[in-house]
This record gives structure tokens, sequence and C-alpha cells, in this order.
């Protein structure tokens, strides 16, 4: 799971510092793909009782809206790329 949010983040800056929009894109999309891995993780966690239902909740909201946060970003870079 510590490998899965490191992903995350590094994936986002590794994405921002690209020069191409199609390589940015990637890492972008790597970000998501961890992401989700971490949230299906926690998804265990909760079916194996490690966590409550309560904290589970929490944490699958924290991830969506990362989630859409990364995807907001991407379609961003994507609309500034193609309006240049």
């Amino acid at each position: 799971m510590r490998r899965a949010v490191v992903s995350v983040a590094s994936n986002i800056v590794e994405g921002f510092t690209r020069r191409t929009l199609k390589d940015s894109l990637n890492f972008y999309n790597i970000a998501r793909a961890s992401l989700n891995e971490l949230e299906y993780q926690f998804l265990i966690c909760k079916d194996l009782e490690y966590i409550s239902q309560e904290e589970y909740d929490e944490v699958y909201k924290s991830c969506r809206i990362t989630g859409a946060l990364i995807y907001k970003w991407a379609k961003s870079q994507q609309l500034n790329y193609n309006n240049k």
C-alpha cells in the first residue's frame, strides 16, 4: 500500500516534468492506476476486517476525489495543448 501511495505522487510529478503531452498523460494514467490499486487494497483490508466500514468509506471517498483531480488535471493539459 505504501508503494502504491508513493507511485501515485511520483507519477504525477514525473508526468509534470515530461516534455511531450503523450508522455505526461501516460504518467498521469499510471498514477490513476496506482490509485485504483490502493483503493482495492483498502477494500481487501475492509473485507478482512483490518479496518472498519467507516474507515473504508473515508478512504474510498478520498480516493475518488483524488482520482477525479488527476483526471481533470490530465484533461486540462490536453485542452491547453490543443489550444496552442
